[in-house]
């Protein structure tokens, strides 16, 4: 005998399994003595028809009788239907699908049967989620008639495998393929991301320049280079900016490590020239991520109350110096290497270091009229640049090696022209070529050669020497020195100041 019609017998059912928990094997001890010892699946037929596909083979009506038709065939028990009518397939928020997810679970159903494998979901990430995370760990079975799929048997579950390595593949394909349309737009010049940078507007997908916004990113970069860290551009151009308290210091940083502002495009790792208009010249742009790299950030620079910390090097060990207060007269304070103080174990190099210690006051001193000599002097200036101008080319011969790739393919242009050598051939060699050239120009970019500094790049600094040493603040004066210094090494008498345009 058939249990499938009419709904009393499915009401009568739910009633005594809710009236008697707890659960799937109660409730199948009792259908198994209601039906005389039939061992019967209890099924739920899922059925989903969407708006636009309220045809004949996909109308509700048709789905439920080709499924009501399987079971009686199969002597199955329909023990409830779960029907999404109007909801689209490609996501799981639907009432129906979610009311049978739960049955699933408290044993209601041990059984899903549908249509085809798209009336469940046509997202293949969902389907595996359903059968894998849902319908197998409740002892579920899953069928679709039209695939004849069923994971209660041994090749249905070894169809589950294949459609998962299936959608695995499916997944990085379209990684990858984002990837490559990616790596294709940032190779156009075209800027990633739905929202434009501060200092831009997008504009028919265009990114164009907001010229009130785009004053003050100028601003923000003129500001970093004369030495002010980051909060304090932020706190200056607060109100221009219209920042919050929070999101100041991170508005500045954001600003000041974006390529977008000298006309390039950077995505992974790689930078290419861009379509839209630049705000900064690439030469600033430059200057900045090499002062944010050999300079110390604010906060470590808020850290460090004293002049020189964190910027001196032993040259005998390669240890930094640290500045060592006296405990009654702060005339004696000193800088020495840390392998001689030894006040912090995990800075010491060499426990034999015996470098010179140095009255903080003198040294300063010291490095402050070096700078001052600097400032007066341009021939000084000069004199530690031109060690970089008379230093070879190390590009010299990779620019040579790209000339000799592009004669080589407009000769094969010329052939192609000229239908001597087969199309396939030329497009092989051609492309062979180009990607030696992106090879060679890869290896450029990632020298990383900096331009050769101009005096005036310095001049905001340099101007205000004697103000800044006289009456600044010790932030001020410490800004001063990170700006125009990378480091300094001491060996004995010898203290040598390395420039940061050197």
């Amino acid at each position: 005998m058939i249990y499938t019609k009419p709904r009393g017998l499915i009401y009568i059912l739910r009633q005594d399994y809710y009236i008697r928990p707890p659960g799937k094997t109660q409730y199948r001890v009792f259908l198994y003595l209601f039906l005389g010892g039939t061992d019967m699946k209890h099924v739920g037929l899922y059925i989903r028809v969407s708006t636009e596909e309220q045809t004949e083979n996909y109308s509700i009506p048709e789905q439920r009788e080709r499924l009501e038709n399987f079971c009686k065939a199969k002597d199955w028990l329909v023990v409830d239907e779960y029907i999404d009518g109007g909801y689209s397939g490609a996501k799981l928020d639907r009432p129906a699908v979610q009311k049978m997810i739960t049955d699933a679970g408290t044993g209601t159903i041990d059984t899903v049967l549908v249509w085809k494998l798209d009336r469940l979901s046509r997202s293949q990430k969902d389907m595996l989620y359903l059968i894998e995370d849902v319908f197998i760990p409740n002892s579920v079975d899953f069928v679709s008639l039209n695939e004849s799929l069923d994971t209660g048997t041994a090749f249905g579950r070894a169809m589950i495998g294949i459609l998962s390595a299936f959608a695995q593949l499916e997944r990085e394909q379209i990684k990858e393929r984002t990837m490559m349309g990616r790596i294709a737009r940032a190779k156009s010049g075209l800027v990633m991301g739905p929202t434009a940078p501060y200092g831009y507007r997008y504009v028919d997908g265009q990114l164009i320049v907001d010229e009130y916004e785009a004053s003050i990113v100028r601003e923000i970069y003129d500001l970093y280079l004369q030495g002010y860290g980051m909060e304090k551009v932020s706190n200056m151009l607060y109100e221009k900016m219209q920042l919050t308290s929070a999101s100041g210091y991170a508005a500045v940083r954001r600003i000041l490590s974006r390529p977008t502002y000298a006309g390039l495009v950077h995505y992974s790792g790689e930078v290419y020239p861009g379509q839209h208009e630049k705000i900064i010249d690439v030469d600033m742009w430059k200057r900045v991520q090499e002062k944010r790299e050999h300079s110390r950030n604010y906060q470590r620079g808020k850290r460090q109350k004293h002049l020189l910390t964190g910027m001196i090097y032993c040259k005998r060990c390669g240890a930094k110096y640290a500045y060592h207060v006296h405990s009654g007269n702060n005339y004696y304070d000193r800088y020495m290497c840390y392998s001689v103080c030894r006040s912090r174990k995990e800075l010491i190099k060499d426990p034999h270091c015996d470098n010179t210690k140095y009255l903080a006051a003198e040294l300063e001193q010291l490095i402050i009229a070096q700078i001052k000599e600097l400032a007066l002097d341009e021939s000084k200036f000069n004199k530690v640049i031109q060690k970089r101008i008379e230093a070879p080319d190390p590009t010299q011969a990779m620019q040579k090696q790209i000339k000799e790739i592009d004669k080589q393919i407009n000769n094969f242009m010329d052939l192609y022209q000229y239908g001597k050598v087969p199309v396939e051939t030329i497009n092989e060699r051609i492309e062979k070529l180009t990607q030696e050239k992106s090879a060679i120009e890869k290896s450029i970019r990632e020298l990383n050669i900096k331009p050769i500094p101009k005096r005036e790049d310095y001049e905001p600094t340099l101007s205000r020497v004697d103000s800044i040493f006289e009456t600044g603040s010790a932030d001020e004066q410490r800004a001063a020195v990170r700006n125009l210094i990378d480091h300094i090494d001491i060996d004995g008498e010898n203290v040598v100041i390395h420039w940061v345009f050197e």
